[in-house]
């Protein structure tokens, strides 16, 4: 979906540094959760392909991502999945425009955290 020069101007007032976001994060926690609702049942925000909206909140959401420790990011499961997902399709983008911010890789840890209470799975038909 469009050039940067579409996305920057989303981007004025997002925090881009792990460590801005680290102050803030029970705030972008709270914003988060509602992203991980909207993406419990869609790959990408509006439908089977990014738009313009998946990369913009990508970018405004990856300092957050990077302040999150495991169990945060484990605590939105969508929305987790989503960050991977844009995060690996950002790879395939040619190098930043002027002006984009640089790369921040996030190491995504997808093992499930450790339980004092042990997990049951049940099956659908019983």
């Amino acid at each position: 979906p469009g050039g940067w020069a579409q996305v920057a101007p989303w981007l004025t007032h997002a925090v881009m540094r792990p460590q801005g976001a680290a102050g803030i994060l029970p705030a972008l926690l709270e914003q988060l959760q509602k992203l991980d609702t909207m993406l419990r049942v869609a790959i990408f925000l509006g439908g089977p392909q990014p738009i313009l909206g998946d990369v913009v909140i990508y970018y405004a959401s990856r300092a957050a991502f990077a302040a999150m420790d495991d169990d945060q990011r484990f605590a939105l499961p969508s929305a987790t999945r989503w960050f991977n997902h844009m995060q690996h399709l950002s790879l395939d983008c040619p190098a930043p425009a002027e002006g984009a911010p640089p790369p921040l890789r996030v190491t995504v840890n997808l093992d499930m955290p450790e339980s004092p209470v042990p997990l049951a799975y049940t099956r659908p038909d019983g």
